[in-house]
């Protein structure tokens, strides 16, 4: 089997790029996990998937290292688009689909990619944090010192609370005394990244 894919990093997360656009590929759960193994594969935060598309310069289609599907992922979609300028499939402008929906994006520099991410529903309001979806869903939970958190633990029992039964949810935790510090447990990862592009949305004005 033959893959064309590179791997790019964005904000503290990185990612197999696969260009499937000849369809030749078959990307079964099994060699996600395989290509995502930081042992004994190429290692990765997830794997993405560039296919053509009618309605944009090109379709997304996001796997968390898991192997299971999310419907986006922000630094990912990051990724991807400089990926498609790097190869001419889009120019610094551009339209992609995933499957929340349609996605702008602009190339700002080397290093930079500004995308649109999807309007924000609802938020949704508990005793302990509040809950929305911004592609994927994401539980937010305010702590008094992010540093004393166990993220691990902690943000499996809450992307696995009942709550957020079937699909269950990320977990931000955010600390606002001194600044602005957030942390994140990324279901799929099953664990903490450096960066959530998804789970730091900024609304626009």
């Amino acid at each position: 089997m033959k893959m064309k894919f590179e791997k790019y990093q964005g904000a503290g997360n990185d990612f197999i790029i696969i260009d499937n656009t000849d369809k030749s590929t078959t990307l079964l759960p099994e060699l996600i996990q395989a290509l995502c193994d930081r042992h004994f594969g190429i290692g990765a935060d997830g794997l993405i998937e560039l296919t053509s598309s009618h309605e944009a310069d090109f379709a997304m289609k996001f796997y968390n290292s898991d192997g299971k599907t999310a419907n986006m992922c922000g630094n990912g979609g990051r990724c991807i688009a400089k990926y498609a300028f790097d190869h001419n499939i889009a120019g610094e402008n551009m339209k992609f689909v995933a499957d929340d929906g349609f996605h702008e994006a602009s190339i700002i520099d080397d290093v930079n990619v500004r995308i649109m991410m999807i309007d924000v529903k609802g938020i949704t309001t508990f005793d302990d944090g509040m809950w929305t979806n911004t592609g994927v869903p994401h539980f937010v939970k305010f702590v008094d010192d992010i540093d004393k958190v166990d993220i691990d633990s902690e943000g499996r029992k809450l992307a696995d609370d009942k709550r957020f039964a079937p699909d269950r949810t990320n977990v931000n935790f955010i600390d606002n005394k001194n600044g602005f510090r957030i942390r994140t447990y990324e279901r799929g990862v099953e664990g903490e990244t450096l960066a959530c592009g998804t789970g730091n949305v900024v609304r626009k004005k």
